[in-house]
């Protein structure tokens, strides 16, 4: 049985208890998380894990499991080398995960809006592939809204389960990735610049107001 994501069901969960269930050169898998892995145009959490005799590790980025045979919500808590953690993490160790919220709630704010920006910005819709999305910093987000919105490509996927997001009459698409439950969480997010990447393609830099 593959890793409950237990952000696919609450996003807004920020600690869960788990124990380690595998092991990799850079850090741990857990049998239940809170962390979001990189992937769907949204940026992979950070936060830390916290053992039963007090010691605290730092988590600097969760993606998805390398593993031939890994499930789709299997993710990879990467830790900061420098810990020793290796030492201290072993397979059926107890931990406490705790997601850095501030983090992940500027990525749901963001992720949301480029939903809505790819759904009300028309003439920008001209391939069938999902939202794209690159991170910049935490206050600058550069999303491509020609990316967007199509039932004909491989949806996101957790165990034999599609993810649909709609927000209100707005927008309708498959998405993994953390939303708000309210449009207004967003706050006011402004276009900072509108780059030509080519004779067909234009890249919005969005960043909150």
């Amino acid at each position: 049985m593959g890793t409950v994501a237990i952000h696919r069901e609450d996003p807004y969960a920020r600690q869960c208890e788990g124990f380690v269930t595998r092991i990799a050169d850079d850090g741990v898998e857990l049998d239940r998380t809170v962390f979001y892995p990189l992937g769907g145009g949204q940026a992979g959490d950070a936060g830390t894990l916290l053992l039963g005799e007090g010691t605290t590790l730092d988590v600097i980025d969760a993606r998805k499991s390398r593993r031939d045979d890994a499930t789709p919500d299997d993710t990879l808590h990467l830790l900061d080398p420098e810990s020793g953690w290796q030492d201290k993490l072993a397979v059926g160790t107890a931990v406490s995960a705790h997601i850095d919220w501030e983090r992940r709630y500027r990525h749901m704010r963001f992720h949301t809006a480029t939903h809505l920006l790819c759904a009300v910005v028309h003439e920008l819709v001209a391939r069938s592939l999902p939202v794209g999305c690159e991170w910049i910093s935490d206050d600058e987000l550069r999303a491509s809204p020609q990316l967007v919105r199509s039932m004909s490509v491989s949806p996101p996927l957790g165990f034999g389960r599609v993810r649909l997001v709609r927000i209100g009459e707005v927008d309708l698409q498959p998405c993994g990735g953390t939303h708000v439950r309210n449009t207004a969480e967003i706050g006011a997010v402004r276009v900072a610049k509108i780059e030509k990447k080519s004779a067909r393609t234009r890249r919005v830099v969005l960043e909150f107001a």
